[in-house]
């Protein structure tokens, strides 16, 4: 996992990698570095430790890796998002099936990473994250949308309305929302439906695939 907090006053992104083998950690932190040079890195070897760091860090990115064993991945994921919900998450997976994928943007990822992709995809999903913007492996949304290559996707340009779907695309809830942006439930409820009818979709994960699919449509 991969958690990262820009720090205004130091001028700094701090990343959290947390991913159960050593040598991957190592692979993947100097990969990232290579991404960003600007970067602070911590490493950990699971969900458990980067909660319990001291202090407890606020990050904006968390990149997580899926373990070996995925029958506790789900569970580790909640807890993740329970204790950052100010987190764009996304999972890094080997696992290229479409329903690991979908469970995983429902458990409130914000994006889906294959780790076995081609090295350019590999790159183009790390730099989507570390833009904090949505990312779906192209088999993901092969298999949503049958391979259809004339989507017609609205853009969200009214700026309460595009503030508020990122936040909704972070899997906040309405009151979080409302906390961080200062407004009103029901306003970030209204917000909330403009972004969802412009898209076309009536619930997170959908909007959420229709933008990873425009994403990957415009290049």
């Amino acid at each position: 996992m991969l958690s990262a907090h820009w720090d205004r006053e130091k001028g700094v992104t701090r990343l959290l990698l947390v991913n159960e083998q050593e040598l991957l950690r190592n692979g993947m932190t100097q990969l990232v570095e290579r991404l960003d040079s600007d970067l602070e890195i911590d490493a950990v070897p699971d969900v458990e430790t980067a909660l319990a760091l001291p202090g407890r860090k606020t990050y904006s990115i968390a990149l997580i890796d899926m373990p070996d064993a995925v029958s506790e991945f789900g569970a580790a994921l909640h807890r993740f998002r329970a204790a950052f919900p100010d987190t764009a998450t996304y999972v890094v997976a080997w696992d290229p099936s479409p329903a690991m994928a979908r469970a995983c943007i429902e458990a409130g990822s914000m994006g889906y990473i294959l780790s076995v992709a081609p090295h350019r995809e590999l790159i183009r999903g790390l730099k989507r994250a570390l833009g904090r913007k949505v990312y779906l492996a192209p088999v993901v949304l092969d298999a949503a949308f049958g391979g259809d290559r004339n989507m017609t996707i609205a853009s969200v340009t009214e700026e309460p309305v595009r503030r508020v779907l990122e936040r909704v695309l972070w899997n906040q809830s309405p009151e979080q929302i409302g906390r961080c942006l200062g407004m009103s439930v029901e306003t970030v409820l209204g917000c909330r439906a403009r972004a969802f009818s412009l898209l076309g979709v009536s619930c997170r994960t959908q909007a959420l695939y229709v933008l990873a699919a425009k994403a990957r449509e415009d290049g």
